[in-house]
């Protein structure tokens, strides 16, 4: 048993369990973005790209999207089937504005964390953070 346990210590661990996000988070692009500026969408809950497709709506005042986003994902969240929430999301200029990226991170935590909420789970600000960014 020694021996096991000492070459189970000895093989890599995961850092952490990749589940798919909650919530996929899919920008509406007009054309692929580079490397850089998908993986800084990816660090704030972006989960894909597309050129196709329509948003709700496109960002423009950080609060107004703040909010508008937090419901949608509340309610893509609310009525997915294993795996299927999605919420398409138009950064309405560039893919790498801090003001978007920023809003869009915030409303996607807060929309997460009041849809874990309801039934009594307590999830932090960095678990949520965690779950937008596995992709």
């Amino acid at each position: 048993m020694e021996k096991l346990y000492a070459r189970m210590m000895e093989s890599p661990q995961p850092a952490a369990l990749e589940f798919p996000p909650p919530v996929k988070l899919i920008a509406l692009v007009d054309e692929e973005p580079s490397a850089r500026d998908a993986g800084l969408a990816r660090e704030n809950g972006i989960f894909g790209f597309s050129n196709e497709g329509t948003a709700a709506f496109a960002f423009s005042d950080q609060s107004d999207y703040e909010a508008l986003l937090r419901r949608l994902v509340l309610r893509a969240l609310s009525a997915k089937r294993a795996g299927d929430a999605s919420v398409v999301v138009d950064p309405g200029g560039a893919l790498t504005d801090e003001r978007f990226l920023t809003a869009t991170r915030t409303a996607a935590r807060e929309g997460i964390r009041e849809y874990y909420a309801s039934p009594g789970l307590a999830l932090k600000a960095r678990t949520i953070d965690d779950m937008l960014r596995s992709v």
